[in-house]
C-alpha cells in the first residue's frame, strides 16, 4: 500500500497484490536484507518465506530511494552517476539513461532515468538531500516531434 501523509491526514495512493516498484524493494533490502520478491513468491507457492521474528536492520540510517524524472525526446545531456554520487548521503546511483537515448511519450509512474539511494541518520535531512539532488540533476532532451 502506498500511503501519503498530507496536511489533512493520510491518503492512499495505491494498493496492489505485488511487491512495490521503483527502488522501494532495493531500499528494503539495503535496510533489512529482505528480498521482498522472494518472500512474495514463496508465500504465493505456500512455502515458508524465511522471515520470522523481529527484523534487525542491516543499516541504522534511513534509506530513501529517488526515481529520477524523465522528459520525452532524445537526451542531449543527463547527469552522470559520478555527478549524482557527490551529493551528501548518496550511497548508490543506478542510471538507466545516457546521452543519445530516446525517451518516448508513453510515460507512467515507473518511468525514470535512474535511481538514487540515500542513507541518512536524520529523517529531517531527507528533504534537504532530495533538494540537493534536484539541484545537481540535469536532463536536457530534444523533442523528436517536428
Amino acid at each position: 500500500m502506498e500511503l501519503f501523509d498530507t496536511g489533512d491526514g493520510f491518503v492512499i495512493g495505491e494498493i496492489s497484490c505485488r511487491p512495490a516498484g521503483g527502488g522501494i524493494l532495493d531500499a528494503v533490502k539495503m535496510k533489512h536484507g529482505i528480498n521482498l520478491w522472494r518472500v512474495f513468491m514463496y508465500t504465493a507457492l505456500g512455502r515458508p518465506a524465511g522471515v520470522s521474528g523481529p527484523v534487525v536492520p542491516l543499516r541504522d540510517e534511513i534509506i530513501a530511494d529517488c526515481d529520477l524524472p524523465v522528459r520525452p525526446g532524445r537526451v542531449v545531456r543527463i547527469s552522470t552517476a559520478d555527478e549524482l554520487a557527490r551529493v551528501p548521503d548518496v550511497v548508490e546511483v543506478r542510471m538507466s539513461t545516457r546521452t543519445g537515448d530516446t525517451m518516448g511519450t508513453r510515460l507512467h509512474s515507473a518511468s525514470t532515468t535512474g535511481l538514487v539511494f540515500l542513507a541518512t541518520a536524520e529523517a529531517a535531512l531527507v528533504p534537504q538531500r532530495v533538494e540537493d539532488l534536484a539541484r545537481v540533476y540535469v536532463l536536457e532532451a530534444k523533442s523528436e516531434i517536428g
